[in-house]
């Protein structure tokens, strides 16, 4: 970076104009003083001149004696500084008048005039009005202006080598500290300055070098920070195992490699019901264990297997050219597959508890023909998942399997096209109460595919909470129901029915769940009692109390609550007794074999009873004859849903038929 410009010319120059003004203003007031002094001298000369002369100017005055008048200008005359002098007689009246003669003289005077009392023996005889001169301020100036200039070269002289002098003591130690931070980089924050000033300069020092140790101290912190993010980039944190992008990384080099010549065999594993360890015996605990496991692991297979932690409790054990063909290959896996299990369930001791585990685990070989790692662990995974489906402790992928996961990808991606190309409809199922009157309806998802046309629920909807698009299709529902209930609101003879809405558990449970229903009620006009939410029963094994927290918070806007297909899941009576709900549907399982079922009879009378004694209404879903519907009667049930009151329909054909004339 070039300088523009120096604190020492310009320190130099201030000091140099500093010694000018101040020349300049004690000269100024020199002169004046040395101009009032003078004049001051005049009117001291004029005060004598007339105490002097008092016998002369009396005899004037009085007696207008000429000689007197001779003797005055005679005695005048020879004072420089009196220019004119008039006498005044009592009466105010000149009487006598001098005027010194001009002389062949050059210089420059300023005149002021001076007035004094004429008196003799204390008596006032008149007044005497003097003219005095002094030197002008021009005239003084050309008198003393070699000796001023003189003077003033010397001073300025005097006052640049004062400031040169200086600048350099003031600028050097800024010189030095600039030179030395043009010399500190990244790769040398180590440096430090040192000075043997005792002044402010000294600060400046300490503070830089305060400052280095800083940006140091800053530098070494992100680079700890950038390695820690590059490692857990790569690595799981709690067990120190490649990770599953680390382990992709390096298993798709191998497969790029020459060295991948033979079968190899890939074995995801997971721990069975690691959800209920976690639960039994905290977080904690299910952290010490995994890590255990993963230590076992290395311990045992030490460099023999490329191990990695790829999911919460999931791991990888990959073997590289085991054998030339793939029936030898899976006789060596499944080996290997035993000592795996023979190593789990060792009995594993953690916080002084004692604990057993089981796993499932899926097996994919592969050869020297595949190449894509993604490929493979896909494979390997699916396999699990048939295990789990299974309930085998193994499963090896096979031509099933992989059709299996060409129609969940097509169909996934088939998916997301829908509702991109909004294929996703709603249809509703109309609910009633004893007398057989509308009650409200239940709005439920359907997809007009256009080539395998309308596809029920139960076979995309657990692919879309698989993959998380459940989220976008709780939303579309939620918004078009919401759509809907407004323009019943507006009709009279539908503005009182009640719209039922399922939300899923992972759509509850999203931090913006209750954003996005306050926004959609905002959206549409109409009577927020009119809209019940249906939650299933699976959401109440995740934090019962934030569920009823927000349960809570959703019935404080006027909301109702419904728990979806009760007694299919986890409740229990005192979840019954707890959460703020309006209403407890009975599963269609119960309802439909309730009269060949007595067990089935007991738990819907039950949970009638129950909802009498803790204050909900509770409707039965699956009434499909009219005895089913006379025998829910009987046990006071008031409210239906099933074919033998109403199909699910799109939403045209219900307002012909009921309120569209």
């Amino acid at each position: 970076m070039q300088i523009q410009s120096s604190i020492r010319k310009k320190l130099s120059w201030i000091i140099v104009l500093a010694t000018s003004i101040v020349s300049f203003i004690g000269y100024t007031l020199f002169v004046n003083w040395y101009i009032h002094s003078q004049k001051q001298q005049n009117i001291t000369l004029a005060k004598e001149l007339s105490q002097t002369l008092a016998q002369d100017i009396a005899k004037l005055i009085l007696l207008d004696n000429l000689h007197s008048a001779s003797d005055l200008t005679s005695a005048l005359s020879s004072f420089t500084p009196v220019k004119k002098v008039v006498i005044y007689n009592i009466d105010k009246k000149p009487i006598y008048k001098y005027e010194a003669q001009e002389k062949n003289d050059t210089t420059q005077y300023d005149t002021f005039s001076y007035t004094i009392d004429a008196s003799y023996s204390e008596r006032k005889l008149g007044t005497i009005t003097f003219t005095l001169q002094t030197i002008s301020y021009i005239q003084l100036f050309k008198r003393d202006f070699f000796l001023i200039f003189a003077s003033y070269l010397f001073l300025l002289f005097i006052s640049y080598l004062l400031a040169t002098h200086f600048a350099r003591h003031f600028t050097e130690p800024l010189l030095t500290l600039i030179e030395f931070l043009q010399s500190v980089k990244a790769t040398t924050l180590n440096k430090r300055v040192s000075t043997n000033e005792t002044n402010e300069y000294a600060l400046l020092y300490t503070y830089t070098n305060d400052m280095l140790d800083r940006i140091e101290h800053a530098q070494n912190e992100q680079k700890k920070a950038q390695q820690e993010s590059n490692f857990l980039k790569q690595y799981d944190m709690l067990t120190g195992l490649p990770n599953k992008q680390l382990f992709l990384q390096r298993f798709q080099s191998y497969l790029n490699s020459l060295e991948h010549r033979y079968f190899g065999s890939i074995i995801c594993f997971n721990i069975r019901d690691f959800k209920l360890i976690n639960d039994q015996y905290g977080y904690n605990t299910g952290d010490l264990l995994l890590a255990e496991l993963a230590q076992r692991l290395k311990n045992y297979f030490a460099n023999t297997k490329t191990i990695a932690k790829i999911g919460l409790d999931e791991f990888i054990i990959c073997s590289r050219n085991i054998a030339h063909s793939k029936q030898h290959a899976q006789i060596l896996t499944q080996e290997l597959v035993q000592e795996v299990l023979a190593l789990v369930k060792k009995v594993f001791i953690i916080n002084q508890q004692h604990i057993h585990i089981n796993i499932y685990m899926g097996i994919e070989i592969y050869s020297n023909k595949d190449h894509f790692a993604d490929t493979i662990l896909t494979k390997a995974d699916s396999a699990l998942s048939k295990a789990k489906k299974e309930d085998k402790e193994f499963a090896f992928f096979d031509i099933a399997i992989e059709k299996e996961m060409t129609h969940y990808f097509n169909l996934h991606t088939d998916l997301i096209y829908a509702l991109k190309k909004g294929e996703l409809v709603l249809y509703y199922q109309l609910q009633f109460d004893k007398e057989k009157n509308i009650y409200g309806a239940e709005a439920l998802i359907r997809w007009k595919h256009p080539k395998k046309g309308l596809i029920a629920p139960d076979l995309f909807i657990p692919l879309a909470e698989k993959t998380g698009l459940i989220i976008d299709i709780g939303d579309f529902v939620l918004d078009q129901g919401c759509k809907q209930l407004e323009q019943w609101n507006n009709n009279l003879l539908t503005r009182n029915w009640i719209l039922a809405l399922n939300i899923s558990a992972k759509q509850f449970q999203a931090d913006t769940f209750i954003e996005k229903l306050e926004a959609v009620i905002q959206r549409y006009n109409f009577h927020r009692n009119n809209l019940k939410i249906e939650l299933t029963e699976s959401l109440l094994v995740t934090d019962i109390e934030s569920v009823t927290q927000k349960m809570n918070h959703i019935r404080s806007m006027g909301i109702q609550l419904s728990l979806d297909d009760f007694g299919t899941g986890y409740s229990s009576l005192q979840y019954l007794k707890t959460l703020p709900l309006n209403q407890v549907k009975i599963d269609q399982n119960f309802v439909m074999n309730m009269l060949e079922d007595k067990r089935d009879f007991a738990i819907i009378e039950t949970v009638i009873k129950l909802g009498k004694t803790f204050g909900f209404e509770v409707i039965a879903e699956g009434v499909e004859s009219k005895e089913i519907y006379e025998a829910l009667l009987q046990l006071q049930c008031y409210y239906f849903q099933g074919y033998y009151f109403a199909k699910p329909q799109p939403i045209e054909e219900i307002a012909k038929q009921y309120y569209e004339h």
